[in-house]
């Protein structure tokens, strides 16, 4: 047997360390994708994180009013603003704390130190009520996988005085203002402070409303119960308010008389008596029946309208015919 111990030659040597040197490459390049696919996810779950804490910070009216309230639409727009602003109260002391800065503000990075917000811009939603989207958005750095700038946005409702941002509070995510007013009252504006429409706010009166407020007709909510309580709408058929107390709709005013609900009480005059009707709050002829109006004269205190009182018709120039009176309870 011929045995060759003269080892490996040159060519082989060469031969191998290029097949070692390429696959070290791709196994190094491997290795470096693998790093960024891995940095790149966890940005991806670091600014769904950051986004929704905004999010809910800004729910809260207090917390959306400290960073937005006093400035107009177009500085928002305009990418002032710099941080959002949490606020909270100790021994009636409003501290502020400021979250989430801008990266040109004390260089600051978030998830793994790799993550920026480099602008926060309100954009004006067109719907029906004072809306805009605010727009924060991400830098996940120059070596990052996939698309190097993100941005996330989050729709806030706000009302204006003076052409500054007054009150606000973020909607729920993926809707429009109309559509949040309109559903749930957990998405619904909730205003904690004390409010002021066109007047500042006052410290005992949670609600201060200068010039008109007007009532809808809802002939949607045409049943009366105990979740109705306390509501309020327009009747356009009697041309008056209405309250819901729990079982009915009653007429709601300073007399608080429903004037829906009557008696009709028939009396027929006469010449040597006055003629009882009973006990009203308010009577009012309704028909006189072969007999002048005239001749069906009421009498009957009615003057506060609270309280039931005696009415009766009075002494008459005639017996024939008769009067047919409405009255309230």
């Amino acid at each position: 047997m011929n045995i060759n111990d003269r080892g490996f030659s040159l060519v082989q040597v060469l031969i191998s360390s290029g097949l070692l040197g390429a696959a070290a490459l791709v196994g190094i390049k491997m290795m470096a994708n693998q790093e960024k696919m891995a940095k790149s996810i966890n940005q991806k779950y670091e600014m769904a994180y950051i986004h929704e804490e905004i999010w809910r910070a800004l729910q809260d009216v207090n917390n959306c009013e400290a960073t937005f309230a006093g400035k107009t639409l177009e500085e928002v727009a305009s990418g002032k603003t710099r941080f959002i602003r949490k606020k909270t109260s100790k021994a009636d002391i409003n501290l502020y704390r400021e979250i989430y800065k801008r990266y040109s503000m004390d260089q600051d990075l978030y998830g793994v130190e790799n993550l920026r917000i480099i602008s926060y811009v309100g954009n004006r939603r067109e719907s029906a009520e004072p809306t805009f989207d605010l727009a924060i958005r991400f830098d996940k750095g120059e070596n990052s996988y996939g698309s190097r700038f993100v941005t996330k946005t989050i729709p806030v409702i706000y009302s204006t005085r003076s052409s500054k941002i007054q009150n606000c509070n973020a909607l729920p995510l993926g809707e429009s203002a109309s559509d949040s007013l309109l559903a749930e009252v957990d998405n619904s504006l909730k205003i904690e402070n004390n409010l002021g429409i066109n007047t500042p706010a006052k410290k005992d009166i949670a609600l201060d409303i200068a010039n008109a407020l007007s009532f809808s007709e809802d002939l949607e909510q045409n049943e009366c119960n105990q979740d109705m309580t306390g509501r309020i709408r327009y009747d356009k058929s009697i041309e008056n308010l209405l309250l819901c107390n729990g079982e009915k709709w009653l007429t709601w005013g300073a007399d608080n008389i429903d004037w829906s609900v009557f008696t009709k009480v028939e009396v027929s005059p006469s010449k040597t008596e006055s003629r009882p009707l009973g006990l009203y709050r308010v009577c009012a002829l309704g028909k006189a029946t072969d007999v002048p109006h005239t001749q069906c004269r009421l009498r009957g205190n009615g003057a506060s309208l609270k309280t039931p009182d005696a009415w009766e018709l009075n002494v008459a120039k005639t017996d024939i015919g008769s009067c047919t009176f409405l009255c309230f309870k």
